[in-house]
């Protein structure tokens, strides 16, 4: 895909089949009006409107234009836009950020699937899987408040009512949001038949009074690290704390970031999200542009200079989204938990500035389940299509997708060992590999069960 910038975006020419060839504008009563915005420089053009409604509705950093705008340069390869926008009375009040996947398997006929921008990435060249760990969380139909419900039935109507779509298939979908307290109430009374499966377990600190109020409230092991991090970056201790204030500091210290991510998975075993470079390509000109408007939160651990740990996050309305982090565990400084130390300097900010929340994003990472308040999860909505009337089709493209998805399983299971290879050596690398994946297996099943009953208890 050619590179677009944020000044001058370049038009994708897209194709659509005959069948999908609607008008951009449809009626849908009541003063209701769906627009489908099909191209990059339509796109473009909304960010005003974009950035208006989503100043005026509760969303989170991964539905704004610019994350939005900037997935779709970086990851929009072989992708269709199709955004639709909902009008009351000619004003804005609803956005569904989507896209079109056009699936070909001659000599089947081709298969449509809407998707959201910002999902999951599917690419079987990239050496990273990212379709199992997107670059987003918290997705969601953006909708003024007090507009939910229609913008939520607008939705279900135009997907129900488009002959040419087989499938819509929406990722990490917020557990509060207008998709899960509109469009699913519906499709139940409908009867229409639909899937919702539990996508990610997402951990959330609720921001305290004070640090010493969040301490009280973790078990005493934990509250021991936590006190043995903060000590080490206080009153001259083993290493300082920097926050990236320019663009200067944002280059230098996305280099050591990129660095020690890649060190630090390597060693686990894993690839690293880096090593797809569309990723880091991606995460560089967010972080620029985050910078610019004051959403960065990115602090670095040092020792004479030396970076030894580093966190990058979100600052965005009422919350701070820890997003990802890179530690040199073979440096003395590791001893003393230099990225707890960057995540509690986090949660002071916080508290300074009278946030919510912070979020830990999806994963199985230990620590996460040990320092949140709140366990939520995010869920994944697949919608058939019953006016397409292909039911052999659909169960065609669906064992297909399967086996796609066994093959990009396989191939990174085929990156882990090619990286134990290199990190340990033949013959050690079969022992550790083996060892590896035993232990994340059953630290994943461990994780997911205190995940679960951890969301049922929070719902009590």
């Amino acid at each position: 895909m050619q590179a677009t910038s944020l000044q001058e975006p370049s038009e994708r020419v897209q194709v659509l089949p005959e069948s999908a060839q609607e008008k951009s504008h449809l009626t849908s009563g009541q003063g209701m009006e769906i627009e489908v915005v099909r191209d990059s420089i339509s796109f473009f053009a909304l960010r005003d409107e974009w950035e208006w409604i989503v100043a005026a509705s509760p969303v989170t950093i991964f539905q704004t234009f610019d994350w939005q705008w900037l997935w779709w340069k970086y990851f929009g390869d072989g992708l269709r836009l199709h955004i639709l926008l909902f009008r009351y009375q000619n004003k804005l009040i609803g956005i569904a950020p989507l896209c079109l996947e056009v699936h070909h398997y001659f000599p089947l006929k081709p298969y449509h699937r809407l998707r959201w921008m910002g999902g999951g990435v599917k690419d079987f060249r990239s050496q990273w899987n990212l379709a199992e760990y997107g670059p987003s969380d918290y997705l969601d139909i953006i909708a003024l408040p007090g507009f939910e419900a229609r913008v939520g039935n607008s939705f279900l109507t135009y997907v129900l009512e488009t002959k040419w779509l087989d499938e819509v298939d929406l990722d990490n979908i917020h557990e509060n949001g207008v998709l899960m307290n509109a469009v699913i109430p519906e499709l139940r009374r409908s009867n229409y038949p639909f899937r919702l499966l539990q996508d990610h377990i997402c951990q959330r600190i609720t921001v305290p009074a004070s640090l010493e109020q969040y301490f009280r409230g973790l078990r005493a092991s934990v509250r021991h690290r936590l006190y043995q991090a903060q000590r080490a970056y206080m009153n001259g201790g083993i290493y300082t704390i920097q926050s990236v204030q320019s663009e200067a500091e944002l280059r230098a210290s996305l280099e050591d970031l990129v660095r020690l991510h890649q060190l630090r998975w390597n060693r686990l075993g894993y690839p690293g999200m880096f090593a797809d470079k569309r990723f880091e390509r991606f995460l560089r000109e967010v972080a620029k542009r985050f910078l610019d408007r004051g959403w960065l939160c990115f602090k670095t651990a040092r020792v004479n200079e030396q970076c030894v740990a580093a966190r990058l996050g979100f600052k965005f309305k009422d919350t701070i989204n820890d997003f990802v982090a890179g530690l040199d565990e073979k440096a003395p400084a590791a001893k003393r938990r230099p990225g707890l130390a960057l995540l509690l300097s986090m949660i002071e900010d916080a508290i300074q500035s009278k946030m919510r929340a912070v979020n830990l994003v999806r994963g199985f990472e230990t620590y996460k389940y040990e320092l949140a308040s709140v366990t939520s999860n995010n869920w994944k909505l697949v919608i058939s299509n019953l006016r397409s009337r292909r039911s052999i089709h659909v169960f065609l493209y669906r064992v297909l997708d399967y086996l796609k998805f066994l093959l990009r399983k396989s191939y990174f299971e085929w990156v882990m060992f090619r990286v134990h290879y290199r990190e340990h050596g033949f013959p050690l690398f079969l022992f550790r590999y083996v060892s590896f994946r035993t232990k994340k297996l059953s630290e994943k099943i461990a994780n997911i069960l205190k995940g679960t009953r951890s969301s049922f208890l929070s719902q009590l």
